[in-house]
């Protein structure tokens, strides 16, 4: 994803090191100069799924507990990062490493960015059954006694972000996208995983519906306009979470979606149409160094709007 660098809006603004300083009353025009505009609409943006991640009663927490927090969560993302490397096809271009190292920390979660709602789907099964084994204290016994049960509340938005880059090594995204998906997990209280319109409309449009997620194949995939650069030859039965062969017989997986709609909302003078998921899936975890593997059954979101305020 091309960056906007501040080197780029400085020079279409006319910003230097010394800029001079109107010190006339009233000296100034107050229209915006058309060409500027165009230039800074020429900047790159692009459509993207945001996932968003908030822990549920993380200020209720104790001090201690919340100084450890910020580390485990970035050790759950590791580990969900570590599982999907199986999933060489879907993750080739933006590998799960670069989605979680570009991650936006928010001090009680996180958001990260994701190609197409497909990739932050699977990426969010694998999440929840990695928080699955921390809460059963099947991952970190230690680190689960002492910050207790971990619960969060999820959402899915896809609208346009931006990356930019303030000359530094870190990059920082920002845009609609994030804007929307921080306002659907404000409107939860009972930790659902809701999802907006435009991610519907996007299942809708190119699978017939997120209740198809358990239907597709790799070879499905491919065919997508927004796989078209995607390398074909990763496409093997070796993949994880899918492949191409018929997922009807394979033990892991996305295996159900339901989905519900809610009540429109208003929220800062915009329509948010919301939709509540419920997700089942099958995740394989395998232990390279003990050579086992176990899969994990999780329940993702459910279909109680309790708690949903409007």
């Amino acid at each position: 994803m091309d960056e906007i660098s501040y080197s780029d809006i400085s020079n279409i603004l006319n910003w230097d090191k010394s800029p001079k300083i109107n010190l006339v009353f009233g000296n100034f025009s107050e229209e915006a100069n058309e060409a500027l505009v165009e230039q800074i609409i020429k900047l790159p943006s692009y459509k993207r799924t945001i996932l968003g991640v908030d822990i549920f009663h993380y200020s209720k927490m104790e001090n201690y507990q919340q100084r450890i927090l910020p580390f485990l969560i970035y050790e759950l993302l590791s580990a969900t990062q570590s599982i999907l490397t199986g999933a060489r096809y879907l993750f080739s271009k933006q590998t799960a490493l670069d989605i979680i190292t570009s991650r936006i920390d928010t001090g009680d979660g996180f958001f990260l960015v994701f190609e197409t709602p497909i990739h932050a789907l699977l990426f969010t099964v694998v999440f929840e059954a990695i928080m699955r084994l921390f809460n059963s204290f099947s991952l970190h016994p230690e680190t689960r006694a002492i910050t207790g049960n971990i619960t969060y509340r999820l959402a899915l938005s896809t609208d346009e972000v931006y990356k930019t880059n303030f000359g530094t090594s870190e990059s920082n995204f920002y845009g609609k996208g994030i804007i929307t998906c921080a306002r659907i997990l404000s409107k939860d209280k009972l930790n659902r995983f809701l999802i907006d319109e435009n991610t519907y409309l996007w299942f809708l449009e190119n699978i017939k519906g997120i209740e198809n997620m358990p239907l597709l194949t790799l070879s499905d995939i491919s065919k997508l306009p927004q796989f078209k650069d995607y390398d074909n030859q990763l496409i093997d039965i070796n993949n994880s979470l899918i492949n191409d062969e018929d997922n009807f017989l394979r033990k892991d997986g996305i295996k159900s979606v339901d989905i519900l709609k809610l009540f429109e909302t208003d929220q800062k003078k915009d329509i948010l149409n919301m939709y509540c998921i419920h997700v089942q899936a099958t995740i394989k975890i395998s232990s390279k160094s003990r050579n086992l593997e176990q899969y994990v059954n999780i329940s993702l979101g459910n279909l109680n709007t309790e708690g949903v305020t409007f």
